[in-house]
């Protein structure tokens, strides 16, 4: 807030006080006051005058910066209202009191998206759960039959059931937190269930696996971290190469942190392309045929910054892809 901003807004008053003085000037020298008089008299209008407005710029000032400082400071913007408090000048009393209003009708607008978005969430989670049960069917029935149309419907069904659970997740993302059940986590366990659940895929590109023995353990939540780990092994099937159909899963543990790496040997990702891979609906200029939304890699770096767990990737078109999985144990 500026003096030469205050003192232009202020320009009718000095105008009015301007005229003033040039009349009373006029006045008094009709009625001989002396020159000395009236040259007094004129300095103390102007040095009452300028008091004045020093005095009330400094006022507004303070109160603008008490005003911009509770505002930077709150989380919720649109409630600075309810912070400065009720205003003393008039004219900022009845824009007090528009402010007010218009928060009021905010935060109507806003419980109106809320209670739709609840809606919305809550009927995606029973259709999730609903066709759970037909999916679940249809892979018990196929698995009982151990022939190739059945193992093809299995992967079709499996890629069904990630799909499903992507639709879960997009729907819930903004809200995750209340869905997490953080609690100690076998990482061989789950990272062979995903591999078994993903078996007849693997077997149909004739992938060479090397999996580590024994995994750490660690906190998370398992129906989330499970979908980042099969949404990474599935991008190494949909982007393998056929002739080195290699995947490769290891651990590290360093200091607090264990790092989980699943490399493949599969088509890479380009240097320009790498830095927008976790990008909404990024599929780069190498995949556009294998039918890429763009939304898997995204949904799995929300779901990691959900878990506190850091994602990176690095990759040579051509030659490989890794990426590491971040666990650290201060966070867990």
């Amino acid at each position: 807030m500026s003096f030469n901003r205050y003192i232009k807004d202020k320009l009718s008053t000095i105008l009015i006080n301007t005229t003033g003085l040039f009349v009373i000037s006029l006045y008094l020298l009709t009625i001989d006051v002396s020159f000395t008089q009236l040259l007094i008299i004129l300095l103390g209008w102007i040095l009452v005058l300028f008091f004045y407005f020093t005095i009330d710029f400094y006022i507004i000032k303070k109160r603008y910066m008490k005003w911009l400082k509770a505002f930077n400071n709150l989380d919720k913007k649109y409630l600075i209202a309810e912070l400065i408090g009720k205003p003393n000048y008039y004219i900022e009393c009845l824009f007090y009191q528009f402010l007010k209003k218009a928060n009021k009708s905010m935060m109507e607008e806003i419980n109106l998206y809320k209670t739709k978005e609840r809606e919305y969430e809550e009927y995606i989670e029973q259709w999730v759960h609903e066709m759970k049960t037909p999916i679940s069917a249809i892979s018990l029935i196929c698995e009982n039959r151990n022939d190739e149309a059945s193992k093809r419907i299995i992967n079709e069904i499996n890629k069904m059931n990630h799909l499903v659970m992507q639709t879960l997740f997009y729907a819930k993302s903004e809200f995750l937190h209340k869905d997490l059940f953080i609690k100690e986590i076998n990482l061989n366990d789950l990272i062979h269930q995903v591999i078994l659940d993903n078996k007849f895929l693997l077997q149909e590109k004739n992938f060479q696996l090397e999996i580590d023995e024994n995994f750490p353990k660690v906190k998370s939540d398992k129906k989330w971290l499970t979908y980042i780990i099969n949404q990474i092994i599935l991008n190494s099937i949909k982007y393998s190469n056929k002739n080195r159909a290699y995947l490769k899963i290891s651990s590290i543990t360093k200091q607090d942190k264990i790092i989980l790496n699943i490399k493949d040997l599969g088509k890479g990702i380009s240097q320009s392309d790498l830095p927008r891979v976790f990008d909404k609906g990024f599929t780069g200029h190498n995949r556009g045929n294998h039918h890429s939304t763009g939304m898997g890699l995204y949904l799995c770096k929300k779901l990691c910054n959900q878990l506190n767990i850091d994602i990176l990737i690095s990759s040579e078109e051509n030659v490989y892809t890794n990426i590491s999985l971040i666990f650290t144990l201060t966070k867990l």
